[in-house]
């Protein structure tokens, strides 16, 4: 027998996170004020260690649903506590015979979290210009070539970015999708460069700035990346970055 309950006290989400810290990077950062408004938080309790977290993350459209810990609270929590009619999961592979009990699920993208201690990190030579919220305008137009996922403007004002600039053109960047000084995580992505650039190493030199950045700032350091993005991986193996675990993102409509 599984008991539901919604939690809204932040120290007691906060000590569900941190059960599964790497995992739960994003949705630590999201105890932040201003993000923290945005969720549904709801606690599955079995019997013994048996527990199960969803998050509903409605800054989204559609939301973002993240599940953490036991399948079958997981099943539980999907069929009586959270009945959002459509929403876009990040869930282990071991979650989606469960989600598909009260979702009917897309094919879905195969993805990795990759984590990085310090002590491991390779930082690339060079070193790109650091950009702010003045820098948008140019930061959006390198975008308008390939969008990042989940991209907005808030992460520029309040995240970590670099670019490289030729004939003072920004060609290359890379950022954050989330960072938390309060919680000490962080998120590196939105990393593009010019399709007329690539395959120089300017992909690298950036998310080796933004790494270096957070790394000294005592963060924890995560990332997201396709299992079928080689060329990414290469990025993020030669800085040190490191598997955490497996996960697929997948749209699902309530049956």
């Amino acid at each position: 027998m599984w008991k539901l309950r919604t939690l809204t006290d932040r120290a007691e989400i906060l000590r569900v996170l941190q059960r599964d810290r790497g995992w739960g990077a994003y949705a630590i950062a999201d105890l932040e004020n201003g993000q923290f408004e945005r969720c549904e938080w709801h606690l599955a309790e079995g019997k013994s260690d048996w527990w199960a977290l969803a998050l509903l993350y409605k800054g989204f459209d559609p939301p973002a649903l993240l599940t953490m810990g036991h399948a079958n609270g997981v099943r539980e929590l999907l069929a009586k506590s959270l009945t959002a009619p459509i929403a876009f999961f990040a869930a282990k592979p071991g979650h989606l015979a469960a989600i598909r009990q009260s979702y009917a699920l897309d094919e879905g993208e195969r993805m990795l979290r990759m984590s990085i201690k310090i002590r491991h990190f390779k930082p690339v030579d060079g070193k790109p210009r650091r950009l702010g919220a003045a820098d948008l305008g140019i930061l959006k137009e390198l975008y308008a070539v390939r969008t990042p996922p989940a991209f907005s403007e808030e992460q520029v004002e309040k995240g970590v970015f670099y670019g490289l600039e030729v004939q003072g053109k920004l060609i290359s960047a890379a950022g954050t999708h989330i960072l938390s000084p309060k919680y000490k995580v962080a998120a590196v992505g939105n990393v593009v460069t010019h399709p007329e650039h690539r395959g120089m190493g300017y992909a690298a030199l950036c998310s080796s700035a933004v790494t270096e950045e957070l790394l000294a700032g005592g963060l924890d350091v995560v990332l997201n990346v396709g299992e079928k993005n080689d060329a990414a991986r290469k990025i993020y193996d030669r800085l040190g970055y490191r598997s955490y675990c497996r996960f697929v993102e997948v749209l699902g409509k309530r049956k």
